[in-house]
């Protein structure tokens, strides 16, 4: 009983240094959130300075800024739905729309170019366009 104990102690008494962790351990214990948070706080931190000191940097730079940061906050109050069972199928169905999204954007912005190019080229000598 007293070596069970004992090699229940060593174990416990492990320690793990963070020198000694493999980067892809180092990034699981990190939530990505943070640096979407951070993003978000620091165009924030910029707009209001921009905004402060307008006269230099004209006001619609820090207008967007200031909507850039807002719109990034109100994306950060998304990693809290997760806690609560009731909201967290939205979080569940952002992960999975998110990808798909974003695979067929990429497929159609080739196509997306081309028509606007096409539109370009065609229609730019017309007073409508």
């Amino acid at each position: 009983m007293t070596a069970e104990i004992n090699k229940v102690n060593e174990e416990l008494e492990f320690e793990v240094n963070w020198d000694h962790l493999t980067w892809q351990d180092k990034a699981r214990l990190f939530r990505y959130w943070s640096i979407f948070t951070f993003f978000g706080n620091v165009v924030q931190i910029f707009a209001a300075t921009f905004f402060i000191y307008r006269q230099q940097f004209g006001i619609h730079i820090s207008e967007y800024m200031c909507g850039l940061g807002c719109m990034f906050a109100w994306f950060g109050i998304v990693q809290y739905l997760d806690y609560s069972a009731k909201y967290s199928f939205i979080l569940k169905t952002l992960t999975q729309a998110v990808p798909m999204f974003l695979r067929t954007a990429v497929g159609i912005l080739p196509i997306y170019i081309a028509v606007v190019l096409l539109a370009v080229s065609l229609f730019s000598s017309s007073a409508r366009f």
